[in-house]
């Protein structure tokens, strides 16, 4: 995060802009006003998320378990960053022995990469 880069909250119903950033504080300045709810979304516009997995190690166990088990057509992935999330979910649920389609909300151009 740098000065000047836009963040959004409750999917761009407030915006804010960075003004500084130190090791351990950020502060912004809000561009709109509003109330921004417990627990909204914030995004950071022009950042890549690739290096943070999407899901937990376990939370990937924990939908191969259920989805097979109870025999799923498809799964919904939601806010995949890239391709790559896509691909592990297919190939996760495939080394389970059984194909259940994943469907992907797309949040990049990234993700269909």
């Amino acid at each position: 995060m740098r000065p000047n880069d836009t963040l959004t909250f409750d999917n761009g119903k407030v915006t804010a802009m960075v003004t500084e950033v130190d090791i351990d504080e950020i502060k912004i300045e809000f561009k709109t006003s509003g109330v921004i709810r417990d627990n909204c979304p914030v995004k950071l516009s022009g950042a890549k998320y690739g290096m943070l997995p999407l899901l937990k190690p376990e939370d990937v166990e924990d939908i191969k378990d259920i989805a097979c088990k109870h025999r799923f057509d498809y799964i919904c992935l939601p806010c995949t960053q890239t391709g790559k999330d896509i691909q592990e979910m297919k190939l996760s649920l495939t080394a389970k022995g059984q194909f259940i389609s994943v469907l992907a909300k797309i949040d990049t151009v990234e993700a269909i990469h």
